[in-house]
């Protein structure tokens, strides 16, 4: 375009028939050469020609577009770009997030939440790469294989300030009990709000049942009246053999 730079040849601007005159593309600042056309066609620059005829030709810059990329939060992650800084053309840009991060958005001067995305540079842009940080959740139970630990939404990671419900269901003969690591109390279920990495255990205790507990008592007594019915009868034996076999048979 009109001012997007200048021409300079090596000699002047009339020549001799089968005079060879090198052309150099300067461009102004913010633009670059793209291409000769016209008599000539050819992307090298500078250039020679071999004048055996008049000639007319155009020489064509482009307008250099910047990309200006950051993250939101600092530190979050990174953004790769394949950029071809020519007018027109596409740059793909990659949010990359760090450890303990998930990509979320973009912002500035393009929108979206697909970590790629294909621009088309006409313009010079301010992009923004948004992060959030996200977390792990861990459940165990006490002791082992008493029961289980439902987590609602159940997934692999959690983002910050992500509400997440706890349940704790015992096996057959269990009760829950409490709740210990970085939560405490006996509310069942219980929900939580995600920080920070978290570990939680669910503490079950043995259920007893008391129509249970009073049936082995009487079970219990019933056996030991049987073993002292059995005690005395032998008893009774012994001191019926010691009568005989001393005032009977002496």
């Amino acid at each position: 375009p009109p001012g997007g730079g200048k021409v300079v040849s090596d000699t002047s601007t009339t020549f001799d028939r089968g005079t060879q005159v090198t052309l150099t593309a300067h461009p102004s600042p913010n633009y670059q050469f793209h291409s000769w056309s016209g008599d000539i066609y050819s992307s090298q620059n500078p250039i020679t020609v071999n004048l055996e005829t008049d000639k007319n030709i155009t020489v064509t810059f482009v307008k250099v577009c910047n990309i200006d990329t950051s993250v939101n939060p600092l530190g979050s992650g990174t953004v790769h770009s394949t950029h071809d800084p020519d007018s027109g053309s596409q740059t793909t840009l990659t949010a990359i997030a760090a450890p303990n991060y998930r990509f979320h958005s973009w912002g500035g001067d393009i929108s979206g939440n697909q970590n790629t995305i294909a621009i088309n540079v006409d313009t010079d842009k301010n992009i923004t790469a948004n992060f959030v940080a996200v977390y792990k959740l861990a459940t165990s139970v006490d002791p082992p294989q008493t029961g289980i630990v439902i987590v609602s939404p159940y997934q692999g990671s959690f983002d910050v300030g992500a509400q997440v419900t706890l349940e704790a269901t015992p096996v057959s003969g269990y009760r829950f009990h409490s709740w210990s690591g970085v939560i405490s109390g006996s509310q069942n279920p219980i929900t939580i709000t995600m920080g920070s990495n978290k570990n939680i255990m669910a503490n079950f205790a043995r259920r007893y049942d008391l129509a249970s507990v009073v049936n082995r008592m009487i079970t219990f007594t019933q056996e030991m009246n049987l073993l002292g019915i059995a005690l005395l009868s032998l008893v009774v034996a012994v001191i019926i053999y010691l009568i005989v076999t001393t005032f009977l048979f002496p």
